[in-house]
């Protein structure tokens, strides 16, 4: 008997495979393209809300205190805080949440087990994409604290 794609998703190794093989860079510099100023709104209004799913979905949990990074460094451009960062960057990192927020993705977040898989491979693909960025935030942010 074959494995088929359902309506809510991948069912075997090989389409959840193909699914996340479609989270690559150019997927992510594509869906930056696309981010408005409402987007960058609606991720600030919704931290408690991916608060939440990082914290009860396990695959997004070890990506907790980067969820924290990300909208610090949000926050703090948005406001006028931060300016040492490509608009490209914020960009990279809104559309990751704005994916992370949005139930019907590549792989459904309703399918157990497997629902956030991709979300934690486009989280984990915007952390390297945007390393250099979130070092030189962080350095900031501690000199900022003393």
């Amino acid at each position: 008997m074959e494995n088929r794609e359902s309506k809510d998703g991948p069912r075997d190794s090989y389409h959840l495979e193909k699914a996340l093989s479609r989270i690559n860079e150019r997927f992510l510099e594509n869906g930056a393209k696309t981010v408005t100023a409402n987007d960058v709104e609606r991720v600030m209004r919704e931290a408690d809300r991916l608060r939440k799913m990082f914290s009860d979905a396990e695959p997004l949990q070890r990506l907790a205190s980067d969820l924290e990074v990300f909208l610090s460094l949000i926050n703090d451009h948005w406001n006028r805080q931060y300016s040492d960062v490509p608009y490209s960057t914020i960009a990279e990192m809104v559309f990751t949440l704005i994916y992370v927020l949005s139930p019907v993705d590549l792989i459904p977040d309703a399918i157990p087990g497997v629902g956030h898989l991709d979300d934690a491979a486009i989280v984990s693909l915007c952390l390297v994409t945007t390393e250099k960025e979130l070092a030189s935030y962080q350095a900031w942010k501690t000199i900022q604290a003393s």
